[in-house]
């Protein structure tokens, strides 16, 4: 049986995650390090690296194989409110909640009457006794959405990552470092992603956390492993190369995964290799 064409953008894929031309480098324990960290669990796990230097593909890749998760783009986030309002979104919370309540009351009340009362949409009789009534009511409410998407995240085991959080303005990083505190203490699974000179904004902004701390560097790449990327993609689109093709290839890429990707892409694309 043959086995069905790959498409271009299925293989290399410059600014996307990776799957055929995911490189791991398990020679430098970065799976095992991230892996590790969520297990241990209990602190903000602050993962740096150069631009582009796959901090994303790699804590992606390893949360997909740890359960549910979310992602956050520090760069769409200028305020506290922006931050847990993405959250509630993401994970479909909602912006209001209705809560019913039923119970009795005596006296001279007459069945099917109707009160306002703030909060509470209906306060209705629906049948009465004597002087006993039963009564219903619908509450509708606002949900708070910081409280909201700490719960929620805490009670479905679901772990938040946030990618460029050195972009996140210094005083809205504060107010969410200090509300992730209590639930990294209930076990929630937190994991910020920056550029090396930022990792230690965490502590900056919020000296308590210094305890809860992990810090995981991502090296940077070399030739023997960026040529992988090159080699696994043309061999699944069935493109013969030559290993200095290849190797010419990484060298255009000065160390980064991702100008790799785009060049195989560009070099696909020019040929008409889709």
């Amino acid at each position: 049986m043959t086995a069905p064409k790959r498409q271009l953008r299925e293989v290399f894929t410059p600014g996307g995650q990776p799957s055929v031309t995911y490189v791991s480098r398990d020679h430098l324990n970065l799976e095992r390090r991230v892996k590790q960290a969520i297990a241990k669990g209990f602190s903000i796990n602050v993962v740096t690296g150069a631009t582009k230097s796959g901090k994303t593909v790699l804590c992606n890749h390893v949360l997909a194989q740890s359960g549910q998760s979310i992602s956050i783009e520090g760069g769409q986030i200028r305020s506290e409110s922006d931050f847990w309002a993405q959250i509630v979104h993401l994970l479909d919370l909602g912006r209001e909640r209705t809560r019913m309540e039923s119970g009795a009351t005596t006296g001279n009340l007459s069945a099917g009457g109707k009160a306002s009362i703030p909060a509470v949409v209906d306060f209705n009789a629906s049948s009465s006794t004597g002087n006993t009534r039963t009564t219903q009511r619908s509450i509708t409410y606002n949900v708070n959405p910081q409280r909201a998407a700490l719960d929620a995240l805490v009670e479905q085991n679901i772990s938040l990552l946030v990618d460029d959080f050195h972009y996140i303005p210094s005083e809205a990083q504060k107010g969410i470092i200090q509300a992730l505190k209590g639930a990294i203490f209930k076990g929630l699974t937190v994991i910020l992603l920056a550029v090396p000179h930022r990792a230690f904004d965490p502590v900056t902004v919020e000296q308590e956390v210094e305890g809860r701390f992990q810090h995981i560097e991502i090296e940077p790449w070399d030739t023997n492993d960026l040529v992988l990327i090159p080699e696994r993609g043309f061999k699944a689109l069935k493109v013969k190369t030559s290993d200095n093709l290849n190797k010419a290839i990484c060298a255009e890429g000065f160390g980064n995964p991702l100008l790799v990707q785009e060049i195989c892409s560009d070099l696909c694309i020019k040929n008409e290799i889709y």
